[in-house]
């Protein structure tokens, strides 16, 4: 993070090396009592500029303000068009606007509005070459020009046009793209 501490996301939860004392502090779905994960089975994080840690799991996502340690949990709501579309999620991306981006495993990718704590979505849609071009999203990324670019497993690169609603596709079986990460 921003103070140098590191942060590890494991299958048994989420570690914090001191540096001071070269040793390990886990943290599991409560802390001192208090809920703090949505689970212990951690797949991703991302820290932003005011030193807020994202942390993503399998059961959805946990925004920690580190001191105080405290925890906001957002996760799927069937019904809620704006809530996280799923609550598997592989990758987490600040872009330099401060925006959280959020990859699923299986629902396409979200935007975060920090504000209205709601999401807007995209997703492959069958039969639409100008959607994303997968679910699975394995990485996210922000090119110089202010483009993103997402990376799926199985389905090659999807970059969301400037008129964020579509993409323009570079796929597997187009430009023999077996992607892992961008």
């Amino acid at each position: 993070d921003k103070k140098g501490t590191l942060w590890i996301a494991t299958n048994t939860g989420l570690n914090r090396y001191n540096h001071e004392t070269d040793d390990f502090s886990l943290f599991l779905t409560e802390h001192n009592d208090k809920p703090l994960l949505r689970s212990n089975m951690l797949r991703t994080l991302a820290v932003d500029s005011q030193n807020r840690l994202y942390v993503g799991s399998r059961n959805g996502l946990n925004i920690i303000n580190t001191e105080p340690c405290e925890s906001v949990s957002l996760s799927h709501a069937p019904g809620d068009p704006t809530s996280l579309r799923s609550n598997r999620l592989r990758e987490l991306y600040i872009d330099s606007q401060e925006r959280l981006w959020v990859g699923t495993t299986d629902a396409g990718v979200s935007l975060f509005n920090e504000k209205e704590r709601s999401f807007k979505h995209w997703a492959h849609i069958s039969g639409d070459p100008s959607s994303l071009t997968l679910n699975d999203i394995n990485s996210i990324v922000e090119d110089m020009q202010g483009r993103f670019w997402f990376a799926t497993h199985g389905g090659g690169i999807s970059r969301l046009n400037e008129d964020g609603e579509t993409f323009t596709n570079y796929t597997k079986e187009a430009y023999d793209l077996s992607i892992i990460n961008i």
